[in-house]
């Protein structure tokens, strides 16, 4: 269970491309870097392991950059990290003593809980919950 740097980076630049899908056009890396105040030498090399994962699709030129591959709806943030940090598993030991094996048992369900949020949860949902979060509703 990896939620680190390269984690965040992949998942907010992942964010921010499903926000600018229908626009049709690339994203700069400029813009994307100025938009979520990240670091361009960082932000370059996780869009790149994003479009070797085939989540991302990145277009030269001055009028290029980067754009997903796919529709946010058919990409889970579990695919994202997936992509930047492949073995996100945490190692358990080989005990055979009660204590060890009941703590790893915790863990496992642990993983698996998270597995199945980020499983479940696509870019598009995401950035709907970002949306309802920068318009709220007040009823009085």
């Amino acid at each position: 269970m990896n939620w680190n740097a390269k984690s965040q980076y992949a998942s907010l630049a992942a964010l921010e491309l499903a926000r600018q899908y229908h626009a049709n056009a690339p994203v700069q890396l400029k813009a994307i870097s100025e938009r979520l105040g990240m670091s361009r030498k960082f932000l370059v090399h996780v869009l790149i392991q994003l479009r070797s994962a085939g989540l991302v699709a990145s277009t030269r030129g001055s009028l290029g950059g980067y754009q997903l591959a796919r529709p946010p709806e058919s990409i889970s943030l579990w695919e994202v990290i997936q992509a930047v940090e492949p073995s996100s598993e945490v190692a358990g030991e080989t005990s055979h003593s009660p204590e060890r094996e009941a703590v790893a048992q915790v863990v496992a369900q642990a993983q698996a809980a998270y597995h199945q949020v980020l499983r479940g949860t696509s870019l598009a949902e995401l950035l709907e919950a970002v949306n309802q979060q920068r318009d709220p509703m007040y009823f009085i």
